[in-house]
Parts: C-alpha cells; structure tokens; sequence
C-alpha cells in the first residue's frame, strides 16, 4: 500500500493489486519445498508400510505352514523320512500303520499316508526355486484285515517312494534353510520326535527375472520359525 497526499494535502492511499515478481518467485520456491517434503514423507510412508505388510504377510504363511504339519505329524503312528537320526528335506509319514511291520489297520480310524517335501525346482506355481509342498491320500487296504487278524494288510513303501500326489498343495514358498540347519530331521535317541526347521529368505532383488525388482524400495526379509513335534504313537 503505497501514500500519496492529494489535493489540500489530504492523504491518499492506493491499494495495490496482484503480487511482485519476487513475492511471486518466493510463494513458488516455498511451495515447491513444501510439496517436495510431502512426497519425500509419503514415500517412506508407503515404503515403510508395504514392507511390514510383506513381513506380517510371511510370518503368517509360515505360521500357517508350520500348523499343518504339526496337526498332521501328531497323529502319525510310522515315520519313514527322515530316518531316525538323519534329516531330509522329505518328511514321510502314515497313520493308523504300525512302524515295525507296517501292517494296517492298528486302530479304528482311516489309514493314511502324508508327505512334506521341499522342492528346488523353478516353476511358473514356484519362481523363487524353493518351495514347500503337502501331499496325503488313503491308503487302500483292501483284501486285508486288521493287525490282529489272520491276515492283516501290509504297507512297507521304501522311504522315499511315497505315492505321487497329482495335485500337491503349495504350503510356503522361498523356502531357504540355513547351512547346516535342515528342514526335517530326527534324533536317534527320540524317534518319535520331528525337528522342523521354516525359514523363509526373500529377497527383493531376485525378483528382476520376473520384472518385479524391488530391490530399490524394499529390503529383505529373513525371518526363521522352529518346533519339535512329538508324535501320539506308542509304536515308535
């Protein structure tokens, strides 16, 4: 607002209208601060939130992996991979089969047979090459009878050469374990014991032969989960 005096030196204000070219220049640096900071903060807070929603996002499919082994594994009465005292990435295992002789039904109840295996194959159903699978299926038995009868049913599959599921279910994938820490392995002096070993290991930058490189927002994600499973079998 600029003053002027006007006739008989009254004062006179004029109003000016619109702004200067500096005023101009310093409205747009800072706006273009001020909308830098924005994108800068929403940013890292889409970063930070896809990144926790991934974790969360594995540490429940391993959760969820390791719940249908342990349900299935407890009510296993023959374990026939991993051998006791060995490991493997295979765990093969039957219910209602009697360990020693293999002979079925040792109990009321259906016979069946179940198999975790780790896969290091790349597939269009598993990219990262390292995958965890489930499969289970009656066993038929057919023209026998019970373990007490006369002439039982027997089923001695070699360890591994469990029955081949058409359609196995994917239960985990980049699935990696640690050097020396295996999948499944067993004790000698416990038999009747399963040590499982979940780790998951993925790695944003592996995914650039899919086209879907993350490695420049995301950041790996190696999480572990363990337990030992003791199964409800006498028998072992």
């Amino acid at each position: 607002m600029k003053r002027r005096k006007g006739r008989f030196g009254t004062p006179l204000f004029l109003h000016r209208i619109g702004f200067t070219l500096i005023e101009l220049i310093i409205a747009v640096l800072v706006f273009s601060f001020m909308m830098a900071s924005i994108s800068s903060i929403y940013s890292t807070i889409t970063r930070n939130t896809h990144q926790n929603y991934r974790q969360d996002m594995w540490k429940t499919n391993t959760a969820m992996a390791m719940r249908t082994i342990q349900q299935n594994l407890i009510a296993a009465t023959r374990i026939d991979s991993p051998v006791a005292g060995g490991v493997s990435d295979h765990l093969n295992f039957a219910v209602n089969v009697d360990q020693l002789t293999g002979c079925a039904p040792i109990g009321p109840g259906p016979v069946t047979w179940h198999h975790f295996y780790r896969t290091t194959i790349v597939t269009p159903g598993c990219p990262s090459g390292s995958c965890l699978y489930y499969c289970s299926g009656p066993i038929p038995t057919a023209g026998g009878g019970a373990c007490s009868s006369a002439a039982p049913f027997f089923w001695n599959p070699p360890a591994g050469a469990y029955p081949v599921c058409a359609a196995p279910i994917l239960l985990l994938s980049n699935v990696t374990p640690r050097p020396g820490v295996p999948v499944f392995s067993r004790q000698m002096n416990e038999k009747g014991v399963v040590a499982v070993n979940l780790r998951i290991l993925w790695n944003p930058g592996a995914l650039a032969v899919t086209g879907a490189d993350l490695s420049a927002s995301q950041r790996t994600i190696d999480y572990s989960l363990q337990t030992v499973v003791r199964i409800n079998s006498p028998a072992i």
